[in-house]
């Protein structure tokens, strides 16, 4: 029970954080919205993120309830954040959020782009979003990052946020 403590109070501080609006000032969250545009379970509705000077996080919220059915790692479903961040105008890390069958949880994994796996860590999930804390180590952040997230259900694009272009800042 306490090594689940930080990760239960992790994630009801990050649920309430991208409930609220960015303009409440009391959080450094960035909250982006996307429009309902989608007839997927996959449809994006909020992406969240923020970074501290050890640990980068990552959340999105769905339009609609999902299950770890709706997005596993093995059927080739889940979400992906790119993040371009060394100001190059392409994504050099790669974070998917899902569900991994083989571990049995909610989870995230950063790759290299063009070099490889750094990382995973385990995801919080709850009814209509998944979060994720890794270290800001494996992002080698140089330059403001610019972010997309796209939605993949059995290996077929569904979704993405924001629709054109990219957000900035974590």
């Amino acid at each position: 029970m306490r090594r689940l403590l930080p990760a239960l109070v992790l994630l009801g501080v990050t649920a309430v954080t991208l409930a609220m609006p960015a303009s409440a000032g009391t959080s450094s969250v960035k909250v982006h919205s996307d429009p309902n545009d989608t007839s997927s379970v996959l449809d994006i509705r909020k992406v969240g993120t923020d970074q501290t000077r050890r640990l980068v996080f990552t959340g999105i919220r769905a339009w609609d309830p999902f299950s770890a059915g709706d997005v596993t790692f093995q059927d080739n479903s889940w979400w992906v954040f790119f993040l371009d961040t060394k100001g190059r105008g392409k994504a050099d890390r790669r974070l998917f959020l899902g569900y991994d069958q083989d571990d049995a949880r909610f989870e995230c994994d950063v790759f290299i782009v063009g070099g490889g796996f750094k990382g995973q860590r385990a995801a919080s999930q709850s009814n209509d979003q998944i979060t994720c804390v890794t270290p800001r180590s494996w992002y080698d952040i140089q330059k403001p990052v610019r972010i997309g997230v796209e939605a993949y259900d059995n290996n077929n694009f569904v979704d993405r946020a924001p629709n054109n272009g990219r957000y900035v800042g974590i």
